[in-house]
């Protein structure tokens, strides 16, 4: 159940010009959280800035009790966070939202990440990897400079692929073209795809899947403030084929959803 929680800053280190990777003293976070989840951040006292900051969940370590964000500097909200030092105590609500499901038995976990997109990513590839099961990771970006935490990412048991846009790393092309190689490669029944990133990718991600019967779930990023379902900010349109047309909450019936549950193009 989400819940308040006061967490300490025990690190927070820039990993490029504008990602930042923070770490909070969070035991009841850690144990509670789930790959796909996030956690809405009270930036500051006082009225500026006035809503919470909602970040996927990049890492949580049950042992140690410790909970890691990846963000990106953006706003003011993000500029304060990004000044936060040790020993600064964060008003965190959380875990909030759905999460991955588990691919089926004896199937590939193909992860397909856009920018930012890695951070919910990188927790399902430590978790698949601690079940046995290592993933296919393919991670792609305009440059090899936006590629951020590739230290991390070099650390987890799967297999990793890079891809950028203008070729300085990896694979020149988008992510979705080495999604499309990749599948090629692969049985589709034994395939789970799994995205985080832009819209447009996401879109040619479900467009590319599809082709080849190969299932999956998309993550949502979006602006919200509330982070349970009570300001209806955070509402997408869902399918007219989906069990339940209408509007989805990202942040209540998301941010995972299944491949065609909602619509993309809306």
């Amino acid at each position: 159940m989400p819940a308040l929680h006061a967490c300490l800053v025990t690190c927070n280190e820039q990993v490029s010009q504008t990602v930042f990777r923070l770490t909070l003293h969070a035991p009841d976070l850690a144990l509670a959280a789930a790959p796909g989840q996030f956690v809405n951040i009270r930036i500051q006292e006082g009225a500026v800035p006035l809503w919470r900051r909602p970040l996927s969940v990049y890492s949580a370590n049950r042992d140690a009790g410790s909970l890691r964000l990846l963000f990106e500097v953006r706003g003011v909200g993000t500029r304060i966070l990004a000044a936060s030092r040790p020993g600064t105590t964060l008003d965190v609500l959380g875990p909030l939202g759905t999460a991955f499901l588990a691919p089926p038995r004896g199937a590939l976990p193909v992860l397909v990440a856009g920018g930012l997109g890695i951070a919910p990513l990188h927790f399902w590839a430590e978790e698949l990897a601690r079940a046995g099961c290592r993933p296919l990771l393919l991670f792609g970006a305009r440059t090899a400079e936006a590629l951020c935490a590739l230290d991390d990412l070099r650390r987890l048991d799967s297999d990793l692929r890079l891809a950028t846009e203008d070729g300085t790393e990896g694979m020149q092309g988008m992510v979705t073209e080495l999604l499309a190689t990749t599948l090629a490669e692969q049985p589709p029944q034994q395939t789970m795809v799994y995205a985080c990133g832009p819209v447009p990718m996401l879109r040619e991600v479900e467009r590319i899947c599809a082709a080849r019967a190969v299932d999956g779930q998309i993550c949502l990023e979006t602006l919200m403030a509330c982070g349970f379902g009570a300001c209806m900010g955070c509402a997408v349109a869902a399918r007219s084929s989906s069990p339940q047309p209408g509007y989805k909450l990202v942040c209540k019936d998301g941010p995972v959803f299944n491949f065609g549950e909602v619509d993309l193009e809306r």
